[in-house]
């Protein structure tokens, strides 16, 4: 039984690449049977028992600092997904 997921990533992280995000969000989508449901800067689906799979980009994003150069969009997306 999956567990909600959310994954915030900095396309600007060197120390866990966005590549490697998307790729490890990719695979959880896959393993849930999702399909894509992309739309920019934020990607959310619902599994076949609803449970939300959901990923938030920061553009300038760097792996320390994605909070701070996110700003509100940033936190807006982890209080919404924490209230869904």
């Amino acid at each position: 039984n999956e567990i909600p997921a959310l994954f915030l990533t900095g396309k600007k992280d060197t120390l866990v690449p966005h590549e490697h995000m998307l790729g490890l969000f990719q695979i959880m989508k896959e393993s849930r049977g999702m399909s894509n449901n992309n739309n920019g800067s934020e990607d959310r689906s619902l599994d076949r028992g609803g449970r939300i799979l959901k990923m938030h980009v920061v553009e300038d994003g760097t792996h320390n600092e994605t909070w701070m150069q996110g700003g509100r969009d940033y936190w807006t997306a982890f209080k919404t997904f924490l209230t869904e």
